[in-house]
């Protein structure tokens, strides 16, 4: 058919990424003169929180809106706790918590 073809020509493609996912940043708090978990979510993520006792029974699980998220942790008998922070089924930030 005639066509030739040059082996030597490089054609350069620039693939670019079209969007970066930000990453999740979660301030947790907790307070202590009111028996409240609190959170402040800076994602643009909707987040999930789980709260453990000592001996890892979960005993409470509440979803984090973005912004500031408030949980009631009153009704829990003295002692250590964890609670665990999820993006998308993944944990991202555990930890542990005093309840007197």
């Amino acid at each position: 058919d005639g066509t030739t073809v040059d082996k030597n020509i490089l054609t350069q493609i620039g693939c670019w990424p079209t969007a970066v996912e930000q990453v999740t940043k979660i301030n947790f708090k907790m307070n202590y003169n009111q028996r409240q978990l609190s959170f402040d979510n800076q994602s643009i993520y909707l987040l999930e929180a789980k709260l453990f006792d000592i001996l890892g029974r979960q005993v409470q699980q509440f979803e984090i809106q973005r912004g500031i998220s408030r949980s009631d942790i009153g009704i829990y008998a003295q002692g250590i706790y964890f609670v665990n922070v999820y993006k998308k089924g993944n944990i991202i930030k555990s930890e542990k918590i005093f309840i007197d």
